[in-house]
């Protein structure tokens, strides 16, 4: 997984790989799954990571890709405030100089 793209879609990507190994009749541990889903989140989402690996009897995947896309979601709303925080404080250093 890549911080570049989506990691809700990247896990899309990666449950389809899964379906498609079970419908060749082999089979996969759903907790093997979560667990290596959340192993294979992109660095940037360190502090996330490290919180879920002691949950992962917690949830099945479905749970685990909702919770990824609400954290998804807060990432990029933190990101716009940080934007616009860094615009503002921009905008007020200018009228003052």
């Amino acid at each position: 997984m890549v911080d570049q793209k989506s990691v809700v879609a990247q896990s899309h990507e990666l449950q389809k790989i899964t379906h498609e190994i079970l419908s060749d009749g082999m089979t996969i541990d759903e907790q093997f799954q979560v667990a290596v889903l959340i192993d294979k989140l992109p660095t940037g989402w360190k502090e996330f990571k490290k919180d879920l690996r002691y949950k992962t009897k917690d949830f099945s995947i479905d749970c685990l890709i909702a919770r990824l896309r609400v954290k998804e979601e807060a990432r990029k709303q933190d990101q716009k405030d940080e934007v616009l925080f860094v615009a503002k404080k921009k905008e007020l250093e200018f009228d003052y100089t």
